[in-house]
């Protein structure tokens, strides 16, 4: 396994050999096998699902395509880009779920909203260095666009002084040439 790191933490790549490829489709496929297994539970268990047709069913599916076709959304998310619960977003990073299958964590230790400031920090394009992002971190300032939003001023700001600390850190180990002073 060969990870890249990105300047943003959220966008480092993650390569597999075809070891490494085979061995995370048999993960995707016990992860479907033991959600199959879940669903049969369902209809087995007393009570207004029971349907032992429809257990037998969820047993017997044929995963292996659909193994496939996951295996192929996972190796296209280790290339790509954290997004999702892990900062923010209304959903599953999809990336997230790839690094649990591979026991990784690229973004260690790194907190939802942390993250989210750490997004902002390198721009829309990702056009950022790693010092900017760090300054803007260092100086971040809530802008007041919205009425109420007073009261959590000390909880965002918070949230970037804890980016910044992680995101120093980040840059000391892995890009320790890009900072000019901390």
């Amino acid at each position: 396994m060969k990870i890249t790191y990105n300047k943003n933490p959220l966008c480092s790549v993650i390569e597999l050999d075809e070891h490494e490829k085979k061995e995370l489709w048999y993960k995707i496929k016990i992860e479907e096998l033991e959600n199959n297994m879940s669903f049969a539970r369902v209809h087995l268990t007393e009570g207004r699902f029971y349907d032992i047709e429809k257990a037998r069913a969820e047993l017997y599916v044929e995963v292996d395509e659909r193994c496939d076709q996951l295996l192929q959304y996972a190796l296209s998310d280790l290339d790509g880009y954290h997004v999702g619960d892990c900062t923010c977003q209304p959903c599953s990073c999809s990336k997230c779920w790839v690094e649990g299958l591979l026991g990784i964590d690229t973004i260690e230790g790194l907190g939802k909203h942390s993250a989210y400031k750490i997004d902002n920090a390198f721009g829309k394009k990702n056009e950022k260095t790693m010092q900017e992002a760090l300054d803007y971190l260092k100086n971040y300032e809530p802008k007041a666009d919205w009425d109420g939003y007073e009261p959590h001023i000390p909880r965002w700001k918070a949230e970037a002084d804890a980016a910044y600390i992680w995101l120093l850190a980040y840059a000391k180990e892995h890009f320790p040439d890009e900072i000019i002073q901390d």
